[in-house]
């Protein structure tokens, strides 16, 4: 009778062993998957992110070109301006404006 008890004993410590193993086993898959889908999206989201900086880069250099070009514009623009005026007009202008560049 009492081998009976020891070997239901050593038979319940087998099965618990088992369902521990199992859970064990279990625990690492499911932890082994949670892993790929959290680095998976991970890398889906830093693609998101790069393809969001490579567009506003574009943007960017988009608007600072057409600033230049703006810029250039009214530049070319003073330039045939001032090309245009009289001397006389130009002096008049210099000589205003050269105290204010040069107080002294």
């Amino acid at each position: 009778m009492d081998n009976d008890i020891l070997r239901d004993i050593i038979d319940v410590e087998k099965e618990i062993q088992q369902s521990l193993d199992e859970t064990k086993l279990k625990t690492n898959e499911w932890l082994d998957a949670r892993k790929k889908e959290i680095e998976r999206d991970a890398a889906l989201e830093e693609q998101k992110i790069l393809q969001s900086y490579q567009k506003a880069h574009e943007n960017a250099e988009q608007k600072a070109a057409m600033t230049a070009a703006e810029l250039f514009e009214q530049s070319k623009q003073q330039t045939e301006k001032i090309a245009n005026l009289e001397n006389d007009i130009l002096v008049k202008i210099v000589t205003t404006r050269i105290p204010k560049i040069l107080p002294e």
